[in-house]
Order: structure tokens, then sequence, then C-alpha cells
């Protein structure tokens, strides 16, 4: 269920990206870019959101983890 919220997320924010983008996309292409180079852009700007995504994240899902096992160490044996 998370991978899909994240899927969904960054499909929203890519589609947001190239919205806002579209006039420079368009001048790029008026100019002579070629379609495989815009989709690389847009690709490359999505890749680079996953792998920010995913250095914040891991980080903060094993910390948040260990300190939810620890809570439930602590309230099963008794301590609240």
């Amino acid at each position: 269920m998370a991978l899909l919220l994240a899927c969904v997320g960054l499909y929203g924010i890519t589609a947001y990206m190239v919205i806002s983008r579209t006039r420079e996309i368009g001048i790029r292409k008026a100019l002579g870019a070629q379609q495989n180079h815009v989709i690389r852009l847009v690709l490359r700007q999505t890749f680079q959101l996953v792998v920010a995504g995913v250095v914040m994240g891991v980080p903060i899902a094993v910390a948040s983890s260990s300190l939810v096992s620890t809570l439930l160490i602590w309230s099963t044996s008794g301590g609240g």
C-alpha cells in the first residue's frame, strides 16, 4: 500500500513539473530538441526526486522502526 501511494505521489509531482514547464518544453522542441532529450530531462528530474526520497526515507524508517519496537517491548513488559 505504501509503494502504491508513493507511486501515485511521484506521478502527481512529475505531472505537475511537466505542466509547469510546458512552455519551456515547447520552446526546446521548437528550437530542435529531440523528443528523447525532453523525456530524458523529465526522467532525470523524477529520478532525482526518487533518490532524495530514498536517502531521506530509509534512515527515518529505520529509526522509527527501532523506536516503535522499543516502545512495544516497553509496553508489553508492564512499563506503563
